[in-house]
């Protein structure tokens, strides 16, 4: 069965300790869930995770943020604690959505580079607080690494990441690049060595920075790959409110994925939008209807 996936920002988290933090940003309420569980999506993913390797500028050495949110610091869970419950109702009995992953990193950021200064010790600050994450939301099925950062340091620090994170007991890890093809495959190949299995996907942005993904021999690249070829490839692509480069309506999703399909660019794994966010800025398109669209197009892509 293919995977549709939605990004979340912000929504489902409000920092009862960090007022500031709390009024300053978006919320979820009832009616988010209601709206994600009767989407169609059956992935969600909360956006995104930074990660501090010294003190400063209000942050502490090995704090863990949600965005602007210190939710983790020394070791132990200081964000919300109602966070875990509207995580795990995100997949309550009869919701569309049966995943929960959480991302690390971004663009304009150094969080590889930072947890690779960290290190992976077991007594660590990295370990301790992502183990403490995980005690304190245990319906988070794994992460997804937005690495977009290109220094050496940041490079070294995936593979003991992925596989710091599996022994701390989460279940999967996400690939999700827009470029650089081969310095992913090679992470594949060496965590896969070691943790068979642990890296389940590649969700692929195809808008902004990634946009020329769309083209379909570009895509048709990403296909060969070490990991089961176009199963493994999740195209990601971005909601028009978002006003991304590349973004699309319902329709230009269906649109584009017939146009792969008849590129022979087929079997692809799932899909995914980017993000929630945007789209409920306004009543139409619905996040049902890219749901549906994603859906559709994944139905004729074989």
């Amino acid at each position: 069965m293919s995977s549709v996936g939605i990004y979340l920002w912000w929504k489902g988290y409000t920092n009862t300790v960090d007022a500031a933090c709390a009024n300053s940003h978006n919320t979820g309420t009832n009616q988010d869930l209601t709206t994600l569980q009767e989407s169609g999506f059956d992935t969600a993913i909360l956006w995104t995770l930074h990660v501090k390797s010294q003190d400063g500028g209000g942050f502490k050495k090995g704090d863990i943020v949600y965005n602007d949110c210190v939710v983790v610091s020394q070791g132990k869970y200081c964000g919300d604690p109602g966070w875990s419950d509207y995580v795990s109702n995100l997949k309550k009995t009869g919701s569309s959505i049966n995943s929960v992953l959480i991302s690390v990193g971004s663009a304009d950021n150094t969080d590889f580079a930072n947890i690779g200064s960290l290190g992976f010790d077991t007594s660590g600050l990295l370990y301790e607080g992502f183990a403490a994450l995980l005690a304190a939301i245990p319906a988070l099925d794994g992460v997804v690494f937005d690495y977009e950062e290109f220094s050496t340091e940041a490079q070294k620090a995936v593979v003991p990441f992925a596989l710091m994170l599996q022994t701390i007991g989460y279940g999967q890890i996400a690939f999700c690049p827009y470029m650089s093809q081969p310095m992913w495959d090679n992470w594949y190949t060496q965590i896969n060595k070691s943790a068979p299995g642990l890296v389940v996907e590649s969700q692929l942005q195809c808008y902004s920075g990634g946009g020329s993904n769309q083209n379909a021999s570009i895509l048709a690249d990403w296909t060969k790959n070490p990991a089961g070829g176009a199963s493994f490839i999740h195209p990601g692509l971005a909601c028009t409110n978002s006003y991304a480069p590349g973004n699309l309506s319902p329709q230009g999703i269906i649109n584009l994925y017939n146009t792969w399909t008849n590129a022979s660019v087929t079997g692809l794994g799932g899909g995914w939008i980017w993000h929630y966010d945007y789209i409920v800025q306004t009543t139409s398109p619905t996040v049902a209807e890219y749901a549906s669209a994603v859906s559709s197009g994944l139905a004729g892509n074989g």
